[in-house]
């Protein structure tokens, strides 16, 4: 039975591991410098992998889906709830987006969001990536590619099986990382 202790440590766990700043880690061991005073100062996977490199990104990419998976795989091992899940996903969006660390901003949360909605229905999120990645080699650009992602996911999990459940639970996280996305753009604008 899920206690409310239990819900509570969930929470904390999976906020602590969102925030764990895997762009600012592998900025400074790379190259001893802060990722938010590099590129547009966002520390995130795209920004890594244009000041950095491509496998610098491609690692920092691996670790913020990773932080996002493990939030949610490791919910469904220990809890029975069926919100547990996007709980935890939630939790770790929100740390990514917002770390406790006062000199450490946060990111946009757009692969830590990829990890919880792979793991949460992994049909449509092995789809969407495909053509994700595809939009991305024709368009060298990531936004596309997320884009497309996030606005259709809703869609493909309901054609592929998912409930009406899954579907709204999978909604309000995607407002979560759109919004920040949108208020860390208009800032720097």
């Amino acid at each position: 039975m899920d206690t409310f202790l239990t819900w509570i440590l969930l929470i904390l766990f999976c906020y602590i591991l969102g925030s764990i700043p895997a762009a600012h880690i592998i900025a400074l061991l790379l190259t001893g410098r802060r990722i938010q005073n590099m590129g547009d100062c966002n520390p995130g996977s795209a920004n890594v992998w244009r000041e950095i490199g491509p496998k610098a990104g491609l690692i920092t990419f691996m670790i913020d889906i990773g932080k996002g998976t493990g939030a949610v795989l490791g919910t469904q091992m220990y809890m029975e709830s069926f919100i547990a899940p996007f709980v935890a996903g939630f939790a770790a969006i929100i740390g990514h987006n917002w770390p406790p660390y006062p000199r450490l901003r946060g990111g946009r949360g757009a692969a830590t969001l990829l990890g919880v909605l792979v793991s949460i229905w992994p049909s449509a999120g092995f789809l969407l990536g495909m053509a994700g990645i595809l939009l991305w080699i024709v368009t060298r650009s990531v936004l596309p590619s997320l884009a497309l992602f996030y606005i259709a996911f809703p869609a493909v999990s309901w054609m592929t099986g998912a409930s009406l459940l899954i579907v709204t639970l999978s909604i309000p996280l995607m407002i979560v990382v759109g919004a920040t996305h949108w208020m860390t753009t208009r800032s720097r604008s």
